[in-house]
């Protein structure tokens, strides 16, 4: 059913808690046995909590690597980063699941969703029938920055006119969106209701982990018993402690049921089947009367989750050492660069290692860099620049042999990219294509299997030296890092551009200004002023003193003269000075 397109469908997930709750644990591994038995590939990576930045990226990431469809977590619903890649996977008509969460954006996603409402109502339901209608209650309610949060708040104020007896004395919102431990943030959420309430009866948590907590301080202050406490989620260790009398009850979400409806979701879209905008999973309380279902239903996945457990580090650390792997290929690739752009006497050869060595390190089918040709054309700056008007002259090297390029090769490869060429210039931005059919449309005469090219201005200080453009049969080859990488290599071919050029000036002016000192009929040299040295010594120099320069350059006065002589000479040199 799912792969109606002929090829196998890949599904990204990114989750901000999977390090954190096992709650999220769970999920991951429910999505990745019912995507395994829906025949998608599953990639999952999870995020930091309060890192909006890097689960933009690594959204980003999974969009850039081709999914076919994404299943989402964001801990936030307005985060420019995160809408900015929901539309990025719109516009590449990618479909999105979330999980528990919601966008503020009217971009298309679907929402599978536990119903958060309904399970938190039937636990402070319970407790307020249990209290016989009358008492004082803290509720440590879900973050009302996140809709999952908003439900159960909302679900438990919306019951309390119902029970006039029930007294709410304790009203705090549970921080869900910044790496806490939230059993210390029960806690101490706890010791804070006693302190305002000592004769408390009752606490109500939207979250298992912080009921945990609440129960740890009523331990301590020998208050078992005295306090009922109810949760929400459904962990094991509320399971046991709902065993042990200690914990009332909690709502217990079903991640095997939310996963498949996630995945369900997903096939849907992929399939063009339409569906709700909100997919309600439904929770059940557990309580002491049914809690052996629940423990002996999650004990039985427990072994497979562990074993996924297992293989999720054994892939992390694989990940870990491709990235060691990449970053040392980077480094090494930087080395060689930075050694071909040392030898700036010889810039037209520099040039040649440097385009030999993108195109092998980079597994590119051409590079070609195209520099300003100063000796034809003025001054080309960003803001008056017609690429047409510009004298162009090429450094490049083939694709397999690494031979330069004819002028007849040159003209036809220029033609064929000099729209990317004019846009790249003029925008002072890299400009980049991953579609074959991309290029043709624009004009571009590439050779056969190329399918993504890549042009990056060669500027310094708004002034234009060039171009670097290179081409690839890989459809991947220029992702994001590669891009980074790539515009960091074309800034240092720019400063060693320009260097080259500013060695090539000196030198023209060093010689210009050695004939004019040759041909002054009067005795010149130079000294350095701390040792005395010889550094210049022109041609009427050696007629009057009869010795050449060779002779003098470099050498103090006391290398060439009696002592008593050298002497008087740095004397006189050191008054001069």
């Amino acid at each position: 059913m799912v792969n109606v397109i002929g090829k196998e469908m890949h599904i990204g997930y990114v989750s901000s808690e999977t390090k954190l709750s096992e709650f999220w644990r769970l999920i991951e591994y429910c999505l990745r046995k019912q995507a395994k038995g829906h025949g998608f590939r599953f990639t999952a990576t999870s995020t930091e909590i309060a890192d909006l930045a890097e689960q933009a990226r690594a959204i980003n990431d999974f969009l850039d690597n081709g999914v076919n469809a994404l299943i989402l977590n964001p801990k936030s619903s307005d985060d420019p980063a995160l809408l900015a890649v929901i539309a990025k996977a719109a516009s590449k008509q990618v479909p999105v699941v979330l999980i528990e969460s919601n966008l503020t954006t009217d971009l298309p996603f679907i929402t599978v969703s536990s119903d958060n409402a309904a399970g938190q109502a039937l636990v402070a339901e319970l407790v307020f029938k249990r209290l016989g209608g009358r008492g004082k209650v803290a509720f440590f309610h879900g973050d009302t920055r996140l809709p999952v949060g908003l439900a159960r708040k909302q679900s438990v104020h919306a019951l309390l006119p119902r029970y006039p007896g029930i007294e709410l004395v304790y009203d705090v919102m549970l921080d869900w969106c910044a790496p806490l431990d939230r059993r210390q943030v029960g806690w101490n959420c706890t010791r804070d209701a006693l302190a305002c309430c000592p004769d408390l009866q009752a606490i109500i948590s939207s979250a298992d982990e912080s009921a945990l907590g609440a129960i740890d301080l009523i331990d301590e202050r020998g208050l078992r018993g005295k306090i009922l406490v109810g949760g929400f989620n459904g962990l094991q260790e509320a399971f046991s402690a709902i065993h042990d009398g200690r914990m009332l009850a909690t709502a217990e979400m079903l991640p095997g049921e939310v996963a498949l409806d996630a995945i369900r979701a997903v096939a849907n879209a992929l399939n063009g089947v339409a569906q709700k905008r909100i997919i309600h999973t439904p929770v059940r309380i557990v309580t002491s009367d049914n809690v052996q279902t629940s423990v002996m239903e999650s004990m039985e996945v427990i072994p497979d989750v562990i074993h996924d457990l297992v293989d999720s580090v054994d892939r992390e650390r694989q990940l870990q050492l491709d990235v060691i792997a990449t970053q040392t290929d980077i480094l090494r690739t930087m080395a060689a660069l930075s050694q071909a752009m040392s030898d700036i006497r010889d810039p037209a050869n520099m040039m040649r290692n440097v385009v030999k060595l993108m195109r092998e390190r980079f597994g590119l089918e051409s590079a070609a860099i195209f520099l300003v040709d100063s000796s034809t054309t003025s001054a080309a700056t960003s803001e008056h620049l017609n690429l047409s008007a510009l004298s162009l002259r090429h450094v490049q090297a083939k694709a397999h042999n690494g031979e330069a390029w004819s002028s007849e090769e040159s003209t036809a490869y220029r033609r064929g990219v000099e729209e990317i060429m004019t846009v790249c210039l003029q925008s002072q931005k890299v400009q980049s294509f991953s579609d074959q059919r991309g290029l043709q449309a624009r004009g571009m005469q590439v050779a056969e299997g190329v399918c993504s090219v890549a042009v990056f201005p060669l500027q310094f200080a708004r002034q234009m030296t060039g171009v670097m453009v290179t081409a690839s049969c890989d459809a991947l080859a220029f992702i994001d890092e590669r891009l980074m990488i790539m515009q960091t290599i074309s800034e240092r071919i720019t400063l060693a551009i320009l260097s080259a050029s500013l060695y090539i000036e000196q030198k023209k002016t060093t010689a210009f200004l050695d004939s004019i000192l040759d041909n002054i009929p009067v005795s010149i040299h130079v000294k350095d002023v701390k040792e005395l040295r010889y550094l210049l010594w022109n041609k009427a120099g050696e007629l009057l003193h009869g010795d050449s320069r060779k002779d003098r350059i470099g050498k103090t006065s006391h290398d060439l003269f009696p002592k008593e002589r050298a002497d008087a000479i740095a004397q006189r040199d050191r008054a001069v000075i």
